[in-house]
């Protein structure tokens, strides 16, 4: 087993919720379907505004009968506070249960074997008085688990499990992931354009649920006009949100990064316009430039 690897996912939490509304309350809020949730599947979702931009993600999932979510660390109580506001009379209980547990990403080669796990994104079941399932994005991300916090890391050691040395978010980006809100702006970003429906966040075969009606749209006139790829630079890539251009002409932003490659957010047309012009897509950061690769979409 010694390939089993894992990171410790300190900017996560996660919450419980339950009561006898718990299923039809989320259903009338989250861009995927509840009802796929049970004990052997968790799903990833988010939750949009009114207008059908991003406001969170998560990933949801059924342990003892209880709903779990897997959110940002940083913004759980702005989540929960959300949450509370919308539940009006429904017969739902929140609990903040990150003090009990810690989530965390297991990668390797013999994975699924050795946690006897099927390849379908969002297998789960319950593990080591906690839970695991395969990432619900795409396998290339292993599995994640959720599990008591004061004895995780000797059930790890037990198993034969080692801390990688390879950061989480290497990972992600390497697999052309964004994330939460490491790449989508809060009130401003349409998870479409960040390809959330191929990571299997969008259900459009459910009911209404908020942001529902322009996400269809969207969907429906392909007038999606923007894309996620993958960049490397010779240098350390400049913070979230930077303008990317070509030449003089703004083809996008920088998402995540880790060292010196990247996610960038890329309005196709413009980018396909001027990519042919034989200059450079650059990053112009205060007195510095970073000159950027397309390696991946």
């Amino acid at each position: 087993m010694s390939n089993l690897l894992y990171n410790i996912l300190k900017d996560r939490a996660t919450f419980s919720i339950h009561g006898e509304d718990t299923k039809t309350f989320l259903q009338n809020l989250i861009s995927n379907d509840i009802n796929k949730v049970n004990a052997n599947n968790s799903i990833y979702t988010c939750l949009l505004t009114p207008q059908g931009k991003y406001f969170c993600d998560f990933f949801v999932m059924l342990f003892n009968d209880t709903i779990i979510l897997d959110c940002s660390y940083a913004r759980r109580e702005e989540i929960i506070s959300k949450l509370n506001i919308y539940k009006l009379r429904s017969s739902v209980q929140i609990q903040d249960l990150t003090d009990q547990y810690t989530v965390f990403s297991l990668h390797g080669d013999d994975l699924l074997s050795e946690l006897a796990l099927s390849d379908i994104p969002g297998y789960s079941k319950s593990f080591m008085n906690g839970y695991v399932y395969v990432d619900p994005r795409t396998t290339l991300m292993g599995a994640r688990t959720v599990l008591p916090t004061n004895t995780a890391i000797q059930f790890f050691k037990d198993w034969g499990f080692k801390p990688s040395s390879d950061p989480y978010d290497h990972l992600r980006i390497q697999n052309n992931i964004p994330e939460g809100d490491k790449d989508l702006i809060p009130g401003k970003s349409f998870p479409l354009e960040y390809g959330f429906d191929l990571l299997n966040a969008i259900d459009f075969n459910k009911g209404c649920y908020i942001g529902q009606e322009l996400t269809s749209r969207t969907k429906h006139r392909g007038s999606i006009r923007k894309k996620i790829i993958r960049v490397k630079s010779d240098t350390s890539i400049p913070e979230l949100g930077n303008d990317i251009y070509i030449g003089e002409n703004k083809v996008g932003i920088i998402c995540s990064s880790y060292s010196n490659i990247g996610l960038a957010l890329i309005r196709t047309e413009d980018y396909e316009q001027n990519a042919s012009s034989g200059n450079k897509m650059i990053i112009r950061d205060q007195d510095n430039i970073a000159v950027l690769t397309v390696i991946g979409t």
